[in-house]
C-alpha cells in the first residue's frame, strides 16, 4: 500500500472505494516495477512488452536523468546483470550502483554539480561506437539535472533566466525552446554526442500531451525548432543579449534514434479506469491535460460529472496553475490541494473529489487532498472557512485540521497531476 493514512482517510465505503481507485494509479506508474516487468533480456537481445526492442550489440551503456531516473537505473541494473559496460544517472536520489555511476544533483534549480554530471552522460555517450547500445532513461526535471549550459553562459546565468521566466508566466513549451538553444546537453545534442551508436530512449512524461521534446527539454530528441525561434521568444519576454546556438538538424545523427514514450499518465488514467469498473462506479475519462487556476478545475469537474447520467465517476489528468501574484506571503500547500479546496465550496452531499501529485509531493510532505459530505462537516464543527484559507493560500493548513490531507510514500516519477471525482 503506497497511501500511508489510507487507514485514517477511509473513514466511510465511499472514501474506501476512491482511494483503493487512487492506490491502483500510483501502483500503476512505480518505475522499478514496471522496468522489471516490462523489460526482458534474451540472451543479448532486449524485449519491451515482448516486442524486440534491439538484437546484440557490442557494449551496452546506461544513461539517466530527471527524477526517477536512479530507481530506473537501479531496475535495469537488475534485468541487464552483467551485461553493461558502463552508465552514470543523476537524479536527486542515489546510492552505490553495480555499474552504474549514480550522481545526485540539485533541483528545481541547475548548479555547478550538476553540471560536472551532464559532462559525465556526454563523455560516456561520446565513448560508444557504431555496434554500441546506448539504454536511456529520461524523466522529468532533466533540465535543471543535466545542466550544461552553452557558449559563455554559466550556471547561474541559467538559474536567473529560468526564475525570471517563471515570474513572467512563460508557458513551459515557450521554457523548454530557450533551455534547448542555450544548452550542449538538450534539444538533441546527447544524441550527436552517441552518434554513430544505436540510442535507446524511454521515456517517462511529466508533461500533459506527452510531446517528448518538452520532457527534460528532448536530449535524445530531434528539436523541430530553430534558433529563430530562441530568438522571438526572447524578444517576447525581454530577455536581451542571450547568444543561442542552434541543436543538431543534420538527419543522420537520428537515424540510430529510438524514442519510446514508457510511462505517462496514460497508464495512471487507465488504471483508475480499470479499478473503477472492478468497483462498479461506470468511469468517464474526462482529460489528459487539463490547464487552469487549480481551485476552479475542481468546480469544473463536478460540473462535468454532474452532467454524466450513466457514469458515477470522472478522471482527469494535466497540470493546473496557482495564481500568487496578489500575495505577498502565500502560506502552505499546493496545487492539488487547492483543486481540493475550490471543489469543497461546490460540493454536494453525493459527490466526493480527490486531486493528488503523481510524485507524491504537492508542494508539501502531501500528495493531495479529499473533499465530501464529511469535510464540510468537519469543517463547520471547526468553523473553518475554505475561501479564507484560499485567499492567502494556505489551504494545506485548512485541510490538516479536517484530516483530509492524502500521505504517500516518497516516490520520484512524476507523469503530471491526477483527479477523481465521484457521485453516489
Amino acid at each position: 500500500m503506497l497511501i500511508k493514512n489510507f487507514k485514517a482517510l477511509a473513514t466511510n465505503e465511499n472514501r474506501e472505494m476512491a482511494l483503493k481507485i487512487v492506490e491502483a494509479a500510483y501502483q500503476a506508474i512505480l518505475v522499478e516495477e514496471q522496468i522489471k516487468k516490462r523489460l526482458v533480456f534474451k540472451g543479448l537481445s532486449l524485449y519491451c512488452d515482448n516486442r524486440l526492442v534491439f538484437d546484440g550489440f557490442n557494449h551496452l551503456y546506461f544513461l539517466g536523468m530527471g527524477k526517477g531516473s536512479f530507481r530506473a537505473a537501479k531496475a535495469f541494473e537488475e534485468i541487464a546483470s552483467d551485461l553493461i559496460s558502463e552508465g552514470a544517472v543523476i537524479d536527486i536520489e542515489g546510492a552505490p550502483l553495480k555499474k552504474i555511476k549514480s550522481l545526485i544533483g540539485t533541483h528545481p534549480y541547475p548548479s555547478e554539480q550538476n553540471k560536472k554530471a551532464a559532462q559525465e552522460l556526454l563523455a560516456i555517450a561520446q565513448k560508444a561506437e557504431k555496434d554500441d547500445v546506448i539504454v536511456a532513461f529520461i524523466f522529468g526535471g532533466g533540465s535543471a539535472l543535466a545542466c550544461y549550459p552553452s557558449g559563455n553562459l554559466i550556471v547561474d546565468d541559467l538559474e536567473s533566466i529560468f526564475k525570471e521566466a517563471t515570474k513572467k508566466g512563460m508557458p513551459i513549451g515557450e521554457i523548454n525552446i530557450l533551455r534547448r538553444h542555450l544548452s550542449q546537453i538538450h534539444g538533441g545534442f546527447l544524441a550527436q554526442a552517441a552518434y554513430p551508436a544505436w540510442v535507446y530512449s524511454f521515456i517517462v512524461s511529466d508533461v500533459p500531451g506527452n510531446n517528448l521534446n518538452i520532457v527534460s527539454s528532448g536530449p535524445t530528441v530531434f528539436d523541430p525548432t530553430t534558433i529563430y525561434d530562441a530568438q522571438e521568444v526572447a524578444e517576447k519576454y525581454h530577455f536581451s543579449r542571450l547568444r543561442f546556438q542552434e541543436t543538431p538538424k543534420d538527419p543522420e545523427i537520428f537515424k540510430k534514434v529510438r524514442n519510446e514514450l514508457f510511462l505517462s499518465n496514460i497508464d495512471a488514467c487507465l488504471a483508475m479506469v480499470s479499478k473503477a469498473k472492478e468497483l462498479g462506479l461506470e468511469p468517464t475519462l474526462w482529460t489528459l491535460t487539463k490547464q487552469g487556476e487549480a481551485q476552479f478545475v475542481g468546480r469544473e469537474a463536478l460540473r462535468v460529472l454532474r452532467k454524466l447520467e450513466a457514469s458515477k465517476s470522472l478522471i482527469g489528468a494535466g497540470e493546473t496553475t496557482v495564481d500568487l501574484r496578489n500575495v505577498l506571503e502565500p502560506g502552505k500547500g499546493g496545487r492539488n490541494q487547492e483543486v481540493a479546496a475550490g471543489a469543497l465550496m461546490d460540493l454536494e452531499a453525493n459527490e466526493l473529489l480527490i486531486s493528488f501529485a503523481s510524485d507524491s509531493h504537492d508542494n508539501s510532505e502531501a500528495a493531495g487532498a479529499l473533499v465530501d459530505k464529511e469535510t464540510i462537516w468537519k469543517a463547520r464543527q471547526k468553523n473553518l472557512e475554505v475561501e479564507e484559507f484560499l485567499s492567502r493560500h494556505d489551504i494545506f493548513h485548512f485541510f490538516e485540521k479536517t484530516n483530509d490531507l492524502l500521505f504517500v510514500e516518497p516516490l520520484s516519477a512524476n507523469v503530471s497531476d491526477l483527479l477523481l471525482a465521484l457521485k453516489f
